[in-house]
């Protein structure tokens, strides 16, 4: 069957009468990065909830069209733009990573075993890195703004909070190296008397208690001095002491958590203000916790009481 488009004069444009359709009601023209282990479209491209975490495991990015496009990427580019569990020298006792029922990924962490190195986590695409390197200001001067929302729910809270603290999600150097550069949005506390430049609103600031997190930030430049190349950027999120952070994981620092979304965007190139991406992305947070919602009353495999 053959099928036409007919547009009357003086109608919208067609850009306009059909907008670009996605996955997820999240992602828009500025979205680089959704990654959700147990969302419907996540499983359909070959994740499905009983898949287990393996290590160099390639998880879709369900934003990678647009991703695509912000970052001159193509369709055949796709693996390109996923980011890849790495699961580095930790022993069972240490550190374990699970689906839960939902289809979350849950990370149980060791308060007295974890050593420096130990740990699970996701390597952000490098042309994402190189997108942040390339848009993100050089201290002080602010480029275009980022939107950077990060759902967990703890399920055992760190044992000891002191600053420096390993952040769930950081984009920094791969030295770790904050007071050179830092672009680095969510982490348990602040680092002691600095200022993390661009930081906007915290959707919950206390970040270190059991239950459903939201983190929001948005950050537009990088701290102090910018890297000095697209390689040095490295973007991170996972469990245990990882990267240049690794050192402050140690000791009951990290909390046991579950991994439910990660969502990067940049808001200069979506048109949108950040209460408009925020009060967006808390309404879908609010339904997904909401009874009956994919995330509602959470429950777990493996309990992190039995860890020591």
């Amino acid at each position: 069957m053959t099928g036409y488009i007919i547009q009357a004069n003086g109608g919208p444009p067609l850009g306009a009468a059909f907008p670009a359709r996605y996955d997820d009601p999240r992602i828009d023209a500025g979205t680089l990065l959704l990654l959700d282990p147990a969302h419907s479209q996540t499983i359909a491209d070959g994740m499905p909830k009983a898949t287990a975490p393996a290590n160099n495991q390639r998880w879709p990015n369900l934003a990678w069209k647009p991703a695509a496009r912000l970052t001159g990427k193509t369709k055949d580019d796709r693996a390109l733009l996923d980011p890849v569990l790495s699961l580095s020298g930790f022993a069972p006792d240490e550190l374990k990573i699970e689906r839960t029922p939902a289809g979350a990924l849950h990370g149980i962490t060791s308060p007295t075993l974890l050593d420096n190195g130990d740990a699970a986590f996701f390597d952000i695409p490098t042309a994402i890195e190189k997108y942040f390197f390339d848009f993100g200001g050089d201290y002080p001067v602010s480029d275009h703004q980022f939107y950077i929302s990060l759902w967990i729910y703890i399920t055992r809270p760190a044992s000891t909070v002191t600053n420096p603290t390993q952040p769930y999600f950081y984009i920094s150097t791969a030295t770790g190296n904050p007071i050179e550069a830092a672009m680095y949005p969510t982490q348990l506390v602040p680092r002691a008397g600095q200022t993390i430049a661009g930081i906007g609103d915290v959707g919950n600031a206390n970040v270190n208690t059991a239950g459903a997190q939201r983190l929001v930030v948005t950050p537009n430049q990088w701290a102090n001095d910018k890297p000095a190349n697209a390689a040095a950027v490295e973007a991170r999120l996972g469990w245990g002491a990882f990267g240049g952070f690794g050192p402050y994981g140690v000791g009951g620092k990290t909390p046991s958590f579950i991994f439910e979304s990660l969502l990067i965007k940049d808001l200069t190139v979506t048109g949108k203000t950040f209460a408009q991406a925020n009060a967006e992305d808390l309404a879908e947070w609010t339904a997904a916790h909401a009874v009956g919602g994919r995330y509602y009353d959470h429950t777990v495999t493996t309990d992190p009481a039995t860890f020591a």
